[in-house]
């Protein structure tokens, strides 16, 4: 699901604009203690990434804030719309994060706001 919506045009060219990068189309996501996440982007500045019409159909806004995983830049984002509860962060980046960090399902990362 989240490669449809990552592969959007007008997402793309936002995150280009706004974080410096186009997007794989498709996120990584982590679980994690719903407190925890909150914690940690409130410490966080965030980026919007404005919703948009396209084809009658409606494309919510999100907040990106920027983040590592190790040495690898990218953004946890928060749609404003989501079929996820608090314990599923999202995560964006240009790289296939699974194939760039060597992770399988269940296996534990560390994620740093920067």
């Amino acid at each position: 699901e989240g490669k449809y919506y990552m592969s959007q045009p007008e997402y793309q060219q936002q995150f280009a604009e706004k974080l410096g990068f186009r997007a794989y189309p498709g996120t990584l996501n982590l679980k994690v203690d719903s407190t925890e996440a909150l914690t940690f982007i409130n410490y966080l500045s965030p980026i919007r990434i404005n919703g948009f019409e396209h084809e009658e159909r409606t494309f919510g806004a999100l907040t990106a804030y920027r983040a590592k995983i190790g040495k690898i830049e990218c953004c946890v984002i928060i749609p404003d719309r989501t079929t996820h509860d608090r314990s599923t962060l999202e995560v964006i980046s240009p790289h296939y994060l699974r194939d760039k960090l060597n992770v399988k399902d269940g296996d534990k990362v560390t994620i740093d706001g920067i």
